[in-house]
């Protein structure tokens, strides 16, 4: 008995790349240098809303008035 060697799949070739810059790549690395600092006010600013969610619950589930 022969085996018969398993020819492999022809894939499809990969489209080629643009050459061009996309518009969001463009956007990211303009406003690249103020990411850090978007990135610590969102984070203060779920904190904080964070934190005056567990007192309002905290406050109105023992019955005291609301802040």
């Amino acid at each position: 008995m022969s085996t018969v060697p398993s020819t492999p799949t022809s894939t499809p070739p990969a489209p080629p790349t643009p050459r061009r810059t996309p518009a969001a790549t463009v956007t990211l690395r303009r406003y690249a240098r103020t990411a850090p600092a978007s990135i610590a006010l969102a984070g203060v600013l779920l904190s904080t809303s964070v934190a005056t969610g567990t007192l309002w619950s905290t406050a109105t589930t023992q019955g005291g008035a609301p802040l």
